[in-house]
């Protein structure tokens, strides 16, 4: 039998590289042209958060929409 090479999101996390990967994944797929910064960003909020995040959608594109409108902030205060 041979192993799939694709994890699914909600696969057991082993470290903490696996878990930012895990989460670019997803958010690259709603915003692909800020997924590095925001997952930068979602990273920041501590592991539980982010787990939370991958395993419910809803969570992760409220945080995601957060993680926008700070950015929106960002480069309207420069």
């Amino acid at each position: 039998m041979q192993e799939s090479i694709v994890k699914s999101p909600l696969a057991p996390v082993e470290d903490e590289s696996e878990l930012g990967e895990q989460l670019y994944c997803l958010v690259e797929e709603i915003v692909p042209d800020d997924a590095p910064k925001i997952t930068g960003m979602l990273l920041e909020l501590g592991e539980e958060k982010v787990k939370k995040m991958i395993a419910d959608p809803m969570e992760l594109k409220r945080w995601i929409l957060k993680a926008k409108l700070t950015l929106a902030e960002d480069q309207g205060s420069n």
